[in-house]
């Protein structure tokens, strides 16, 4: 967020690939607690989006309560992009080619 606000940006996502949910957990806690209010979008490299926004919804909760941040998260919250998934990491099938 510094540095966004040293460059005087106008960011309205944030996206990166996401598998475990744990970077994209982090950039979600961490966006909530300090107010930052673009979207952080999960592009799915190896799970359903149902399945992805599960492991989210979870671990986003239960890393705000270990932090004592008292924060809720929402299903609009949960920004998850499958789109893209194969027939899993690292195989190149016909899309990929």
């Amino acid at each position: 967020m510094g540095q966004i606000e040293e460059l005087e940006l106008d960011v309205d996502a944030i996206v990166f690939a996401s598998s475990s949910g744990g970077t994209q957990t982090g950039m979600m806690v961490g966006a909530k607690a300090l107010g930052f209010r673009a979207q952080v979008v999960g592009i799915s490299v190896d799970k359903t989006e149902k399945g992805l926004k599960a492991t989210l919804a979870e671990l986003v909760s239960q890393t705000a309560e270990y932090l004592g941040l008292g924060l809720s998260f929402d299903e609009a919250d949960l920004v998850v992009c499958d789109d893209y998934v194969g027939e899993g990491y690292g195989v190149l099938g016909d899309p990929e080619r």
